[in-house]
């Protein structure tokens, strides 16, 4: 019959029924049935041949034999596998492995939580959360780009500014020398109110240049009534001040104040591979370049900078911290590297060039290169607001002997 009995026999059938029974068995069958039981068993020992269906239910203790199947269940075990499934879960486990598996997951995406103990290789992402047990070793593989930490070493930018009466004649910007983007600027859309002190700080980069600019529409400066209230600004770089032209109150028009340290700042990026040999000699040869300037009457309109060409980075510019003095003699040399072009610039702010008078002293500037004379396209002095002097040498290169214009 294919209905099956209404009360258990005392002894199993040597052959399963096609449909279960409403009561078990007193005593298990000595073959499993063709079909799983709805509900698991209240055994406390698992079946020992997986079923080929996984039940609705999770069992209490996992089973001697994993299943065949190459697909996790919908739910999580009571308690973790022996062995890793293929797959990865839908959903976490209620508790974590006792210990590591001894091969990383195949996934690309890193877990959503933390293990307790770290993995034996590395994963292939960054986890969002720190593991809570650090590795015993560091990875064989360096990271690409340094660690954004908080201790992480900018340039520490301060502008003080107290407006004199005439508030509303008095912008100022700050822009960076190679991209020559905006910093910052001001007023804002409010205006500066008058004989109000303001102060406005900004963090940089280190070996990057800065040009700061303050001007006043009327031509007065920051206006100072004798004996009575000064208007002020100040330029502080990492603590120091820094002075462009003026004192901070008798500009006129305007004044400049440019920056760029280069100090105790740390790389850019780590070297992907260390090297594997040292360098030939510490005494290498460099490629030796010299600048000669003599001012005129006018030094303060004097600026100048050296900058690689590849790179955009300034070596060096002036007048730094220090102001130039009229018919001065000033000298500057760098070791710079061979094959390698740079630009040097010189300007004027009112247009004359280094300013001669007629039957006096001119100024002068000069480019020496390895011992020659580098020339841009003025004599040294009458280049009115700018020259510029290409430098570049290579010994490498065929039929080149020395610095050339290019």
């Amino acid at each position: 019959s294919k209905v099956p009995s209404s009360t258990p026999s005392s002894l199993p059938s040597t052959t399963p029924t096609l449909s279960p029974t409403s009561l078990p068995t007193t005593m298990p069958t000595t073959s499993p049935s063709s079909y799983p039981s709805h509900q698991p068993s209240m055994s406390s020992n698992p079946s020992g041949d997986p079923t080929q269906m996984p039940s609705p239910s999770p069992s209490f203790r996992p089973s001697d034999a994993p299943s065949s199947s190459n697909r996790p269940s919908t739910r999580p075990t009571m308690m973790p596998s022996l062995t890793p499934s293929l797959s990865p879960t839908s959903t976490l486990s209620a508790s974590p492995s006792s210990h590591p598996t001894s091969a990383p997951s195949v996934s690309d995406r890193p877990s959503q939580t933390p293990t307790a103990m770290p993995s034996f290789t590395p994963s292939y992402l960054p986890t969002t959360i720190p593991s809570i047990v650090p590795s015993s070793s560091p990875s064989s593989i360096p990271t690409s780009s340094p660690s954004m930490s908080p201790s992480e070493m900018v340039l520490q930018v301060v502008f003080n500014l107290t407006t004199d009466y005439y508030s509303h004649e008095t912008t100022w910007k700050l822009v960076e020398d190679v991209t020559g983007s905006t910093i910052a600027s001001g007023p804002d859309g409010k205006g500066y109110q008058d004989a109000i002190t303001y102060s406005f700080e900004w963090s940089l980069k280190y070996c990057t240049g800065y040009t700061f600019t303050i001007s006043d529409l009327y031509g007065d400066g920051l206006f100072c009534y004798v004996g009575e209230h000064c208007g002020f600004f100040a330029i502080y770089v990492d603590g120091e001040r820094v002075v462009g032209d003026s004192d901070g109150s008798n500009f006129k028009f305007g004044d400049m104040v440019r920056f760029n340290y280069c100090h105790d700042s740390p790389s850019s990026a780590p070297t992907n591979i260390p090297s594997s040999a040292v360098t030939s000699s510490p005494s290498e040869a460099s490629l030796q370049v010299m600048f000669k300037i003599t001012t005129d009457y006018y030094p303060h309109e004097t600026r100048w900078t050296l900058v690689e060409d590849q790179t955009g980075a300034i070596i060096a510019s002036g007048p730094g911290k220090e102001k130039y003095q009229e018919e001065t003699a000033y000298s500057f040399q760098w070791s710079l590297e061979y094959c390698t072009s740079y630009t040097f610039t010189i300007s004027d702010l009112y247009g004359d060039g280094l300013f001669c008078n007629y039957e006096d002293s001119c100024g002068l500037f000069e480019i020496i290169v390895d011992g020659q004379r580098v020339m841009g396209t003025s004599n040294g002095s009458t280049f009115e607001y700018e020259d510029t002097v290409q430098i570049y040498n290579c010994p490498n290169d065929a039929g080149v002997s020395g610095p050339s214009m290019r």
